[in-house]
């Protein structure tokens, strides 16, 4: 008996896709990802404001006004730079290293980072796990998340698998989770149903829920 020759790749993925609604356009999500990003980022600010006074309450002042004299330096090496004192800016980007290399400023800076991280990771899972798969930024514009597995509202695991992508987008990570996360970001351009990595990772999808 001849032996029927497989299916192309393309079809078999849309058979295997057929109970998955709709994939959801790039500019809403974009959209409802920047709502999150803000309200996450809010929760952040929030959380290290109230846990900085607790784990670092000694650290967190200097951080502060090593970064306000930071500033004031840097609006006058600017000024003077624009009037043609380079010895003014010079100074400035000489002595830069010097403000934030100190212990104090690089405990807070560490505290700061690992507090974004966490709040916006746990914005995120809960958001979207006591949703049923649609975050605050996603239920403004209609979208949700599902399995592709099932078609249904994503497992606690496959949440906790993409949020901590997502929470890396909106919080300081380091140089090279930062350029991978730009990287992911446009993904979704050239991916099949606009899969991100994450979502491929997680075995999830966002679609239009409308």
């Amino acid at each position: 008996m001849e032996v029927p020759p497989p299916l192309p790749p393309e079809i078999l993925r849309k058979i295997q896709d057929a109970h998955l609604p709709p994939s959801a356009p790039l500019f809403p999500r974009a959209l409802a990802f920047t709502a999150d990003g803000i309200l996450a980022g809010l929760l952040a600010c929030l959380a290290v404001h109230l846990l900085a006074s607790v784990f670092i309450p000694e650290e967190f002042p200097v951080f502060t006004e090593t970064l306000q004299n930071v500033f004031h330096e840097y609006q006058e090496a600017t000024q003077a730079a624009a009037q043609g004192d380079s010895a003014r800016a010079n100074a400035f980007v000489k002595n830069l290293p010097a403000q934030l290399e100190t212990d104090a400023f690089q405990t807070s800076a560490s505290f700061i980072a690992l507090t974004s991280m966490l709040a916006a990771f746990a914005y995120f899972v809960l958001s979207e796990s006591l949703t049923h798969g649609s975050s605050l930024g996603k239920k403004i514009f209609r979208l949700r998340v599902v399995s592709t597995l099932t078609g249904k509202p994503p497992r606690l695991i496959q949440t906790i698998s993409r949020s901590l992508w997502r929470a890396c987008s909106v919080a300081p990570a380091g140089i090279l989770i930062t350029l991978v996360v730009a990287a992911n970001a446009h993904v979704p351009f050239f991916s099949y149903r606009r899969r991100a990595w994450h979502d491929k990772l997680a075995h999830t999808e966002v679609v239009d829920d409308k």
